[in-house]
């Protein structure tokens, strides 16, 4: 397998940029967040509110892995322990990506407690 491991790669992790509820995040937002890392080119998608824009920095393989929002408590005690939520879901490929090729980014959030 030609892949390299983790270890020996640029690593790039994509955030919520601190938004917060359904609402997707701001360019403002994100520059913020971004700001002085290798994501900080992030533009905000200018028909698709809340959808970041990542431009691939140069040709060649990458992986992707991606990750589903945790859910929140479903209906039952508040007290609840951390390991009755739902975990996230993964999800992880490996693509061939032009240099300059845009993708668009949706962050979710974890999931909100049912009501008490």
């Amino acid at each position: 397998d030609k892949r390299e491991s983790f270890s020996s790669r640029d690593i790039v992790r994509f955030s919520t940029c601190n938004s917060k509820r359904n609402f997707g995040p701001k360019q403002q937002m994100c520059d913020a967040a971004y700001k002085d890392t290798k994501l900080d080119s992030i533009t905000i998608h200018p028909s698709m509110p809340g959808v970041q824009v990542w431009t691939v920095p140069r040709t060649g393989e990458y992986s992707i892995l991606a990750l589903g929002a945790e859910g929140g408590r479903a209906i039952a005690p508040l007290h609840q322990s951390r390991e009755a939520k739902q975990l996230a879901p993964y999800a992880m490929a490996y693509f061939h990506l032009s240099e300059g090729t845009k993708l668009n980014i949706l962050i979710g959030q974890k999931g909100q407690d049912a009501c008490s």
